[in-house]
């Protein structure tokens, strides 16, 4: 993917190629006129490409220890993480739901912490900072 930007009779033409990375054939061209909204078109790009690297740099970290995953089953356990506030009296705590499997694996890979099933909110502050 890349990000061409050309100025033509005082505008700015932002043309977005993709070409798709398991299929060299198929591509998907977006092109922009824009003279507002540039940097915005900047920042959705810029955004866009860090998460695709991260997400590729989460994905090789799971395979050197040797836990195969794909990067849609990644997202979905990410995604089954789930945390609940409760109030009991005047106090807080943190409800931690049941998650898939592989997001324990990409805990430990990356050395986080898991919560506890219910936690005190001082005590999810204290392991964050």
């Amino acid at each position: 993917m890349f990000l061409k930007i050309t100025q033509s009779n005082g505008y700015q033409y932002v043309r977005i190629v993709r070409s798709y990375w398991k299929d060299g054939k198929s591509r998907q061209q977006v092109i922009i006129n824009s003279k507002k909204n540039l940097h915005l078109i900047k920042g959705h790009f810029v955004v866009c490409f860090m998460a695709f690297v991260l997400e590729r740099a989460l994905e090789n970290k799971l395979k050197d220890n040797k836990i195969e995953a794909s990067s849609e089953t990644i997202k979905e356990s990410i995604q089954s993480l789930e945390v609940s506030e409760i109030q009991l009296r005047d106090e807080r705590y943190y409800l931690k739901a049941k998650h898939l499997p592989l997001a324990s694996k990409i805990f430990n890979v990356l050395r986080i912490k898991h919560l506890k099933n219910i936690s005190p909110k001082e005590e999810i502050a204290a392991q964050f900072n």
